[in-house]
């Protein structure tokens, strides 16, 4: 969540790279503000956008930055344990907001 809750998008950043770009883009604008008005009780929101980073590292590319750490454990009380012994994954650590957003953008409004 610390690394991917930084790849946030506010209503004028959205309209700026989306608005009236075509059909799919209107959509999924109107989508977006049909879950700001349930989801926050204040106009100047922003809003992650999750998936999006799941694609981005699944393309691959230079927009994050990985360290390779044994597996954490997830614990009852919403922390992790840690044992070094554990086999190892890649931990996304740094997540470059703005070529992603360029590439979201230029792929949604060809």
């Amino acid at each position: 969540m610390g690394v991917v809750s930084e790849f946030r998008f506010g209503k004028p950043e959205l309209e700026y790279r989306f608005r009236d770009k075509n059909a799919l883009c209107n959509y999924l604008l109107d989508s977006t503000y049909e879950y700001a008005k349930v989801k926050f009780s204040y106009e100047d929101w922003s809003k992650p956008l999750w998936d999006v980073v799941a694609v981005a590292w699944v393309l691959g590319g230079d927009t994050m930055l990985m360290r390779t750490i044994p597996s954490p454990i997830p614990q009852d009380d919403r922390t992790y344990g840690m044992d070094p012994n554990r086999h190892p994954i890649g931990y996304v650590y740094y997540v470059k907001k703005d070529p992603i957003a360029a590439d979201l953008t230029a792929k949604l409004t060809k």
